[in-house]
């Protein structure tokens, strides 16, 4: 459901709080994009699993859904970085050109690339392209704060799924 549009469903869980920053935004109303295009909707891990996997297999949108998502891949180069992309409402990050930091842990170069979104109120939806078509994962999950680090997070449950997983899986956090 939309909460600024909306109200909450019977039943439903009570939102986690919320902050940006240090600062406590629950409940706030405010002029801003993620009230409505770029969010407001309330969802958990698993709904942006299942969405995930509904846009991957083509039947998220009945007619075309694998045309309609190879329009939406159509990259450009992203002022993020080395390795970061757009699409038509999707982003690409080249896991290759990423490990920074994290070289140091990791036991070989990371493979291939996650694509997905994130968005400003934490919810984040990766779909994991390893070039091994029994490795595709989707990573999905929610923060509460402005101030995380999804790279190290994704980056992260990727090397682990290479290590530890050789079979087709979809893990939520």
């Amino acid at each position: 459901y939309c909460e600024f549009l909306e109200e909450t469903p019977a039943g439903a869980a009570p939102l986690a709080s919320r902050y940006l920053g240090k600062l406590q935004i629950t409940g706030k109303k405010q002029h801003s994009a993620d009230s409505f295009a770029a969010g407001g909707i309330v969802s958990t891990a698993g709904d942006l699993e299942k969405f995930m996997k509904a846009l991957a297999s083509g039947k998220l949108f009945p007619i075309n859904g694998h045309a309609t998502l190879q329009k939406m891949m159509t990259w450009i180069p992203a002022k993020r970085g080395t390795g970061w992309w757009y699409g038509l409402g999707l982003m690409r990050i080249d896991l290759e050109d990423q490990v920074g930091l994290l070289s140091r842990f990791w036991g070989a170069k990371p493979v291939g690339y996650v694509w997905g979104h994130e968005g400003f109120g934490g919810a984040f939806a990766w779909f994991w392209s390893s070039g091994e078509v029994e490795r595709d994962l989707i990573i999905t999950g929610t923060t509460n704060n402005e101030g995380r680090a999804y790279g190290d997070l994704v980056m992260t449950a990727v090397q682990q799924t290479r290590k530890l997983i050789p079979y087709p899986v979809s893990i939520t956090s």
